[in-house]
């Protein structure tokens, strides 16, 4: 899982493995990558949460269609990812 935010006067990155208490709750699925992409994505919102002040315009890349969505919506199908 890997995240990076490049915004005026905040730049920052981080990779690291899933946690093992994450991999607990998670389901098995053939692929996963949906699963990771929305828990980066949930991690850079966190730093950006406790790191900018609220009048910055966010932009966030997504690169899985479902994880995208699930965060759009603020919810899925998904019993794991909510």
């Amino acid at each position: 899982m890997a995240w990076a935010i490049h915004a005026p006067g905040l730049k920052a990155w981080a990779a690291a493995d899933v946690p093992a208490v994450a991999k607990k709750w998670v389901h098995y699925r053939k692929n996963q990558i949906g699963t990771w992409e929305l828990m980066a994505a949930v991690c850079a919102l966190k730093v950006l949460m406790d790191s900018m002040s609220d009048d910055l315009e966010t932009v966030a890349f997504v690169d899985n269609t479902s994880a995208l969505g699930a965060l759009l919506r603020g919810c899925s199908r998904q019993a794991d990812w909510n």
